[in-house]
């Protein structure tokens, strides 16, 4: 059946701050793709937080809102009771985190503005003393019925945890990490994102460079330079990548994903390494075992010293390792990012259609 196409949508994303975290990453793409088929695209972002090495289209429309003191969560607040003003009908708004939510839920109530509220991640992690007042509003949130989990994995939680009756889509790995042509020549035998959130396991990370003993080099890449200090007289190198080409070719580089979390949502990394052919190594944490099979296009781990002596005999065995990596890439094709994509557009025209 062929799809009539909507007329183009008014679309507003209020973002407190627009960082190089991943789940920004996937709020740009979507706004190219969806400028790019026609929409009006706009985001409203904190007075100078838009701080990103991710490449917008032109026509995507970027409005800085509210003032800026140096006091971030002065300046977060002032951002947010000002959000509302800057809301009209007709718009779809999008709320991608708990904070945002807030505002825009204000605003459906009372000025009935259509919204969505798209669900990444299950936070409420943050730490007392704050956390006792903020983790039971974040968690209020997931109970609501216009969300849109990111994936199938995060679906069945929000419905097992919270009673949630939510659509969801499936983000995967952007085309380019799939289509760009390969590096062959592979420097380093593993490839790290280097994270200082307690759940992202960088205490594992750092015992496992100890128990290699240079067993192993390794490339560790992140955004975030405040990290390169760690890596002192550890046998790993720092790189800060600059855009997704330049990501691409540092996986091309390696040999081997390694995730060391505790927790995960579904995971985007593995699944991009994995689209270059990266196994991953990694410990038992939640998301990524939907789409990682253990001993076919990954590995899991249980302790440190198991993780160095995984990774030290799969990047000597060249025929299980290309066996394996094989795998990965075909897997990591049933989850490309477009058609992800193509069903969010769908659901927010559905929910534009039902509020004329």
């Amino acid at each position: 059946m062929i799809r009539t196409r909507q007329s183009p949508l008014n679309i507003v994303i209020p973002i407190i701050s627009i960082s190089w975290h991943g789940g920004t990453r996937v709020l740009v793409q979507f706004a190219n793709f969806l400028a790019e088929r026609g929409h009006r695209v706009e985001f409203l972002v904190a007075r100078n937080r838009c701080r990103t090495p991710f490449a917008f289209s032109n026509a995507v429309v970027i409005r800085d809102i509210g003032i800026h003191t140096g006091i971030k969560a002065l300046d977060y607040f002032v951002f947010l009771c000002l959000v509302p003003i800057f809301i009209r009908k007709p718009s779809i708004v999008i709320a991608n985190f708990f904070v945002t939510y807030f505002p825009i839920r204000f605003i459906a109530l009372f000025r009935g503005v259509v919204y969505v509220y798209f669900v990444q991640d299950i936070e409420s992690k943050f730490e007392a003393p704050l956390g006792s007042l903020l983790n039971p509003l974040c968690r209020w949130t997931y109970s609501d019925r216009h969300i849109v989990a990111a994936n199938f994995y995060l679906r069945r939680r929000l419905e097992q945890e919270f009673g949630t009756t939510c659509k969801s889509i499936c983000i995967g790995p952007d085309d380019i990490f799939f289509d760009l042509s390969k590096q062959s020549e592979k420097i380093f035998d593993v490839i790290y994102f280097l994270r200082r959130e307690t759940w992202k396991g960088l205490d594992r990370f750092l015992r496992i460079l100890s128990l290699a003993k240079g067993r192993f080099t390794c490339l560790c890449v992140s955004q975030d330079e405040g990290l390169r200090g760690v890596l002192d007289g550890m046998d790993a190198v720092f790189y800060r990548p600059q855009n997704d080409v330049d990501l691409v070719r540092c996986m091309d580089s390696a040999r081997v994903l390694l995730l060391t979390s505790y927790r995960e949502g579904f995971a985007l990394p593995p699944l991009e390494g994995m689209a270059r052919g990266l196994p991953t190594v990694l410990f038992p944490c939640g998301g990524p075992e939907q789409y990682i099979r253990d001993g076919e296009n990954g590995i899991y781990v249980s302790t440190e010293q198991q993780a160095v002596d995984v990774i030290d005999s799969l990047v000597r065995d060249h025929v299980g390792y290309s066996s394996m990596s094989r795998a990965a890439a075909s897997v990591a094709g049933e989850y490309r990012l477009r058609p992800a994509f193509s069903e969010f557009e769908q659901i927010m025209e559905a929910r534009g259609s039902s509020s004329q």
